[in-house]
């Protein structure tokens, strides 16, 4: 069942979770507004005897409950990782006291967004997307065989990897060792920017490129969430109908954060190229002083009063390039 993301920041934001051909959902979702931001969390359980829907509710209520009880003067980031770390210790300590759910873990990608930034944190496949416009500013990078050992050395591509039949090795989850370290990401971000949570049953159902041009097909993220979903479940059903439960959260980010964003390439390129042209203009500025034959004096002020004009265009100029360049 589809839930709009509350939040009192600029967002707009819906997740969903649907059990795609399984007999049973063992994904879990949740978000909730909180004095330190907008906490959102999606989780992809596993374990026998209904143990992946036991750890990955645990993972989401534990986090959103610590997030959501947290002092307002704390540190976000130290806020997050310190739930995620309380809500491995829960999941543990019951896989060990319930002989039924022993062995029970879950993946999580969570978000803590604040007028400063996002703070994100991943364990596992589930993944967490930072898009701008069609263009893939940040991707988490799964905690799985195939991509820390494969994909990173070169040895098969990400689309190779999505297609293995060992994509679903996972080398970190919750609840499966005792402590776990996770590391928390600070994104700046632009009005307009979309962000976008997701198991695997999500964005392993179709390449990535397809995916991210589904998920920015729509204005707003409640269309965009919708279609995507349609899609899943129809290419699900096409290949035999026993595709994973699939669960994803899309906000919209409808203001720019406190914490600038760096520089794209391009930005960093135009800056460059407006930096050759004004001490280029500079030069000629230069020259053509250096080279004037005697004139009269009140010549020599015409050329003086030039000169300076010119150079007060240039400062201009060069103040206009330095400003772009610090955003």
């Amino acid at each position: 069942m589809s839930s709009h993301i509350e939040s009192s920041l600029k967002i707009k934001g819906l997740l969903d979770s649907r059990i795609g051909g399984r007999p049973d959902n063992q994904d879990s979702a949740g978000s909730a507004d909180t004095s330190l931001g907008t906490i959102v969390v999606v989780c992809d359980g596993m374990g026998g005897c209904n143990g992946g829907a036991v750890a990955s509710n645990i993972a989401v209520t534990t986090v959103i409950d610590d997030v959501g009880s947290a002092a307002f003067d704390k540190s976000p980031a130290e806020v997050l990782k310190a739930a995620i770390i309380h809500a491995n210790e829960v999941i543990f300590q019951k896989a060990s006291e319930t002989s039924s759910l022993k062995g029970m873990g879950t993946t999580l990608v969570a978000v803590l967004i604040t007028k400063q930034c996002v703070y994100a944190s991943y364990v596992g496949d589930s993944r967490i997307y930072l898009l701008r416009g069609k263009r893939k500013v940040f991707r988490t990078f799964d905690h799985s065989f195939v991509y820390q050992t494969l994909v990173s050395k070169g040895v098969i591509t990400e689309e190779q990897a999505r297609l293995s039949s060992q994509s679903n090795s996972i080398l970190k989850a919750l609840g499966v060792e005792r402590s776990i370290e996770p590391e928390v990401y600070t994104l700046p971000y632009l009005k307009g920017d979309r962000l976008v949570l997701c198991t695997d049953g999500f964005w392993g159902s179709m390449p990535e490129s397809d995916l991210i041009a589904s998920v920015c097909r729509r204005s707003d993220a409640e269309n965009a969430l919708e279609q995507t979903f349609t899609k899943i479940e129809n290419i699900g059903i096409v290949d035999g109908g026993h595709h994973d439960n699939y669960s994803a959260a899309i906000i919209d980010l409808n203001t720019e954060s406190l914490i600038r964003t760096k520089m794209d390439r391009r930005t960093k390129i135009l800056v460059a190229i407006l930096s050759i042209c004004l001490l280029s203009s500079l030069f000629s500025n230069v020259r053509q002083c250096t080279h004037e034959p005697q004139t009269s004096g009140s010549e020599v002020n015409q050329v003086t009063d030039s000169t300076a004009a010119s150079n007060d265009s240039a400062n201009t100029s060069h103040g206009a390039a330095c400003e772009h360049k610090q955003e």
